[in-house]
């Protein structure tokens, strides 16, 4: 169930209060002392006060998933975690358009993202939600498209012949992945079921279905048939998406990544027409510990997580440094498609992965932050930091160190990011 603090603000005069506070700045505790100080001097009930304040501090969190649109926005804590990023969702709602859908339903819509962007690329929207105030908050966020629909309901209960007679044409679902015993990493513990979701294809014209998924998803997990997608914005994987139907714009797996303003900045796509559910190729090209170049690539994780380890390499003339491992290196530096691709890093030093010898060799470098990562090596990068760097320079180097194996034996690469050379 949504909140109790979030019933107050669904009323008329709760929710004209919230919108007649404006813009007030970033949220702070100074900044909610001040209003809840100011709201109860006027005669505001506590519960609405509590529930405005609450608003707000939803509202500046979701700044990173919706931008300017969290302003005129609700929220409920579980439904911001789970909400697709605006931009994303843009992304989803393009496959609909593109396909020649015009009525989607968004079962399980929550706070209405999806729908929001279907609504906007000129869509009809009929979507459902189990719980009654998180249905509420997702018409309030639709009000700009009155044509929309909002319908509280179990999604396991939907009339399918009766949604084809109403024009359905394609369908959207993100199940819950999370329980109050955290994250359920098996898709058949999601809610619905993963093979639920799936059997719904044949209920919709066309296939047209797309599922949201948890980006870790076991490639065994998918079906053969479709397109599944990885996402990242900003050099953050965010997640996957199933696609089947019409909605498939290439079978197989692709990667898409985003800048962390939501322009996309490229698509790759699995160019061996693998099945979504056949095993990843890896890069046939390793680097002995002798052929480690002047630099390192780190593919960004969608590339990573969608299989497209192999193709990057050939595209960007790299070797693994090591079978199995997700770092690359060559000589060369990176062009500007280069580093689209993912995180470049100058190779300084290669040192044994042994404390006591890092430790000497991090000594003759003032270091101001030392950013550690690793693949295939068995430490603690919080760990690892607090025992390596002592007091740090003002005036000192952003490094990278870099914990992997080299060959078969590990190493410490002590390194430079592109972007601070």
């Amino acid at each position: 169930m949504a909140e109790k603090s979030l019933v107050p603000v669904l009323s008329k005069e709760g929710f004209q209060l919230l919108e007649s506070l404006g813009t007030l700045g970033p949220y702070t505790p100074a900044l909610a002392d001040k209003l809840s100080a100011g709201l109860r001097k006027r005669g505001v009930a506590p519960e609405l006060v509590a529930a405005i304040l609450t608003q707000l501090e939803l509202r500046e969190a979701a700044q990173v998933k919706f931008g300017d649109f969290a302003q005129g926005m609700l929220f409920t804590r579980d439904g911001l975690e789970q909400a697709t990023r605006l931009p994303v969702a843009a992304v989803h709602a393009g496959r609909f358009r593109d396909a020649g859908c015009h009525k989607v339903a968004d079962l399980g819509c929550g706070l209405g993202t999806e729908s929001l962007a279907l609504a906007g690329l000129g869509m009809l929207v009929t979507a459902f939600e189990l719980d009654e105030a998180t249905a509420a908050v997702a018409l309030m966020n639709l009000r700009a498209y009155p044509e929309a629909r909002v319908t509280q309901a179990d999604i396991l209960e939907l009339d399918w012949e009766q949604l084809r007679a109403e024009g359905v044409d394609g369908a959207f679902t993100d199940p819950a992945r999370r329980d109050s015993s955290g994250r359920r990493l098996q898709p058949e513990s999601w809610n619905p079921p993963l093979s639920r979701i799936l059997a719904w294809r044949d209920e919709i014209p066309h296939g047209n279905l797309g599922v949201k998924v948890a980006p870790g998803i076991n490639y065994q997990a998918l079906p053969a048939q479709c397109e599944t997608q990885w996402i990242s914005v900003g050099g953050e994987l965010v997640e996957a998406g199933i696609w089947l139907g019409d909605l498939i714009r290439q079978k197989g797996r692709s990667a898409l990544l985003m800048d962390k303003h939501g322009k996309i900045v490229t698509a790759l796509h699995d160019d061996t027409a693998a099945p979504c559910n056949a095993p990843a190729q890896l890069s046939e090209t390793i680097a002995t510990e002798d052929e480690l170049g002047e630099w390192i690539f780190e593919p960004d994780d969608a590339i990573i997580r969608a299989g497209l380890l192999a193709q990057v390499a050939k595209q960007t003339y790299t070797k693994t440094v090591s079978n199995k491992i997700a770092y690359l290196t060559r000589d060369s530096a990176p062009e500007l498609a280069d580093t689209k691709l993912g995180g470049w890093f100058k190779v300084l030093e290669v040192l044994p992965l042994d404390e006591k010898k890092i430790r000497a060799g991090l000594k003759a470098r003032p270091i101001r932050s030392l950013e550690i990562k690793k693949r295939g090596a068995d430490v603690s990068p919080a760990q690892l930091r607090r025992k390596l760097l002592g007091k740090p320079t003002k005036d000192g180097e952003d490094l990278t160190l870099i914990a992997t194996r080299l060959g078969s034996r590990h190493r410490a690469i002590l390194c430079r990011r592109y972007a601070e050379i």
